[in-house]
């Protein structure tokens, strides 16, 4: 099990929910944040010695921060590794790390995201939705019920001929998934029509 935290934004409900799973499962839990700013790259503000630097300090705070939080879940008595790298894109330096993707589930909380920024802006977890080699669970910062509910998006269809075997291993994880946690799977299809144009001659 693997809770992907951004230290710089809202990340409890992933590590909440990643370790809720995690024991239902008897599954080991890593705290993995992956680092990039353009700011830090060689030669843009920094020379190359200092940039490094820079990266190396950054790296090693996030690793204390990551650290602090994996003591306080291990006295809960369960195995937690962290991981920090520096990596653009991060789902790319994400897979690289992840030696297991097809044993692992990835839980990431995501926030709200409004028109424009879907439209225009490339974000993070739509790179993931389509990178990720691992399973990808978003998550948001509202707690669960007792018997949490897990949406899983299919396509019936296969647009783009995407392979049927997909939805079958989506609904078969989401399954397993609900049934160590006594939640319930709910299944999503979203479809677009076209209008009919009725002639007027």
């Amino acid at each position: 099990m693997v809770a992907l935290i951004d230290l710089n934004d809202e990340y409890s409900g992933a590590v909440e929910k990643a370790t809720f799973l995690a024991k239902a499962n008897s599954a080991s839990l890593e705290l993995v944040s992956i680092d990039y700013s353009s700011y830090l790259e060689d030669g843009q503000f920094f020379d190359p010695l200092q940039a490094a630097e820079l990266r190396l300090e950054m790296l090693e705070e996030h690793r204390l921060q990551l650290d602090k939080i994996a003591d306080s879940l291990r006295s809960e008595d369960l195995k937690v590794s962290t991981f920090a790298a520096w990596g653009h894109p991060s789902y790319k330096a994400l897979n690289e790390h992840i030696k297991h993707p097809e044993a692992t589930l990835v839980v990431k909380a995501t926030q709200h995201h409004n028109k424009i920024a879907r439209l225009f802006l490339s974000n993070e977890d739509w790179d993931l939705i389509r990178h990720c080699a691992s399973q990808l669970l978003l998550v948001k910062g509202k707690p669960w019920a007792k018997e949490p509910v897990l949406v899983t998006a299919i396509d019936p269809n296969h647009a783009n001929d995407k392979p049927a075997a997909l939805d079958l291993k989506m609904v078969a994880n989401s399954q397993a998934l609900a049934k160590a946690c006594s939640g319930e799977v709910h299944l999503f299809h979203s479809d677009s029509v076209p209008p009919s144009w009725e002639s007027t001659h």
